[in-house]
């Protein structure tokens, strides 16, 4: 809970299984007043449920058009503007106003994609994905109010960055089936900021998020009616591969896609030129990427097994020696390698006793780490292996 979200509560209560505000409305029905009020954005149903229960705040605008649509007092509008600053003090470090841009702005803004970079690389994408989007609508402003060049691709690239971080939480919670369209949204965004400014990192976005996006789509299955996504996930991988650099951990991660996505198309002859590759450039990657090195090398590992290749465990052993073990993604480094694990077993036909144990600590993970597609995946296995 946020000192905000705990003043937001005298303002609404629980009939049943719904909160009425003191206006009579629903949170829908608050929530798409709020979102006609700030000229069709920044606001849904999901944004202010999250702000009612402190996991993310209003923004200033946000606050003023909420407090406008129930008609409070001047007293009660002041409290929550200081129950705002409060919030954001506790978990910024420091008051900031979103109302105009300077260079101060630019700094906390930078800093705040910082932070949520450094959750990006430890695999917790929800959380980075709250620690920006607070400031996704206060840079759409700004980058339709300037017009100065150098200032425009300022705010263009850190919007990109935001707009990217939303899409992989989206990603890391839509369903097989929703995934596509579920990043619509962003993937639009990206396309047209990249229309402004011809920003290669907003390209390497596009396509990662689409490699991604059509991987998952794909249903973690070799049926001949998903190969055309996998094939996509391949082309838009290659994209974003060829141009990112060792040193960031998105060329790890989208090198997965590539690789796990030629396994399901069983595609042997490329997946040996990407496993050769991988060998052969091992060194290129930062020795400190561990989540993302083991998340690669894992499946190559698996992909080996699958397509009945020697020396698969020495890829593992290769992979774990060279990147320093840390605590960077953890959890999720365990979660995506039980999950592969299980699917080589389901497509070998291994038996082993220790089955169980892997099945029940993937879907404890994949629960307390709120990655249902993870854990309705391994549930499904489950249901075949055991």
């Amino acid at each position: 809970m946020t000192y905000l979200s705990e003043a937001l509560k005298k303002y609404y209560c629980k009939e049943g299984n719904k909160l009425v505000f003191q206006n009579k409305y629903s949170l829908n029905q608050l929530a798409l007043e709020m979102w006609e009020r700030l000229d069709y954005s920044g606001m849904d149903p999901s944004v202010l449920s999250r702000v009612l229960s402190g996991e993310r705040l209003f923004t200033e605008i946000q606050l003023e058009v909420f407090c406008q649509i129930l008609g409070l007092p001047f007293q009660d509008v002041e409290a929550l503007n200081q129950s705002l600053h409060n919030s954001m003090v506790s978990r910024y470090g420091r008051w900031f106003s979103f109302s105009k841009l300077s260079l101060d702005t630019i700094d906390f803004i930078d800093s705040l994609l910082k932070t949520g970079q450094d959750f990006l690389e430890n695999g917790k994408y929800h959380e980075a994905n709250e620690v920006v989007s607070p400031v996704e609508d206060f840079l759409e402003k700004m980058l339709k109010n300037n017009t100065k060049t150098l200032l425009q691709a300022k705010i263009c690239d850190q919007l990109s960055t935001v707009v990217y971080f939303k899409g992989k939480s989206v990603i890391a919670k839509s369903p097989a089936g929703r995934v596509l369209n579920d990043i619509t949204l962003s993937v639009s965004k990206l396309k047209k900021l990249f229309s402004y400014f011809r920003n290669e990192q907003t390209e390497i976005r596009i396509n990662s998020l689409l490699a991604h996006g059509n991987y998952i789509a794909g249903g973690y299955t070799n049926n001949s009616e998903r190969e055309h996504l996998y094939k996509d996930a391949v082309k838009y991988g290659h994209r974003a591969f060829i141009k990112l650099p060792y040193s960031n951990f998105d060329k790890l991660l989208v090198m997965r896609v590539v690789t796990i996505s030629t396994i399901y198309l069983q595609d042997e002859l490329n997946f040996m030129q990407i496993k050769d590759l991988m060998l052969k450039n091992l060194k290129l990657f930062p020795k400190d990427q561990f989540f993302y090195g083991s998340y690669l090398f894992n499946t190559i590992s698996n992909g080996m097994l699958l397509f009945r290749m020697s020396k698969s465990n020495k890829v593992r052993e290769l992979s774990k020696k060279y990147f320093s073990k840390t605590l960077r993604g953890g959890h999720m480094t365990e979660l995506s390698d039980i999950r592969s694990g299980l699917e080589t077993y389901l497509r070998l036909g291994i038996k082993e006793d220790r089955i169980e144990n892997k099945i029940n600590r993937g879907l404890q993970i994949a629960s307390e780490e709120n990655y249902p597609r993870h854990f309705e995946s391994i549930k499904k296995m489950a249901s075949k292996l055991l």
